[in-house]
């Protein structure tokens, strides 16, 4: 042994001194190789042994890639250990297409049709072709490039088709 009965005996009198003005925290993730950041300094990855902070205001954030940061604030009263239960939830990879045209206006995205007037519904993140159509107008066309959890919405009227018929009044 390094440490003397008397070190052994000093070191324990410090540790119950300093107890009450310190909180263990111990972080459960449902991820595991998240980062742990404490004070916006990173001090590992899950699973962690628990960590010690000293009594007062914190700034806690967990991320990984693929997954929404979960961050808190929360303020210790010190003397205890602390349980933080995180649950990371994976970033959307789809988002929201809104399509409004007339009420006869038929809509169609990605050459699938999908109904008349109003299409409200979710779609993968990418690139996607709208037409939209009715008797005696011309189309509406455009493609447009959704994002992941973003809501995009495309308000389209249709312009009637000029006739190629000749009037002659006599």
């Amino acid at each position: 042994d390094v440490l003397s009965e008397a070190d052994k005996d000093e070191a324990k009198q410090i540790l119950a001194a300093i107890q009450p003005f310190i909180t263990r925290l111990q972080f459960d993730v449902d991820q595991p190789d998240a980062t742990v950041s404490i004070d916006e300094v990173d001090v590992g990855k899950t699973p962690l042994a628990p960590i010690i902070v000293d009594m007062g205001a914190h700034r806690l954030r967990v991320t990984k890639d693929g997954y929404n940061t979960w961050a808190d604030n929360p303020t210790f009263n010190g003397g205890g250990a602390v349980p933080i239960v995180v649950s990371l939830s994976e970033v959307s990879k789809v988002g929201r297409l809104l399509v409004v045209a007339g009420d006869k206006d038929q809509i169609a995205i990605d050459d699938v049709p999908l109904g008349l007037g109003r299409i409200d519904q979710q779609f993968s993140a990418g690139r996607h072709h709208i037409v939209v159509t009715s008797s005696g107008f011309k189309p509406h066309d455009e493609y447009v490039t959704l994002r992941a959890g973003e809501t995009q919405t495309v308000r389209t009227t249709l312009q009637p088709e000029k006739s190629s018929k000749t009037w002659i009044w006599l």
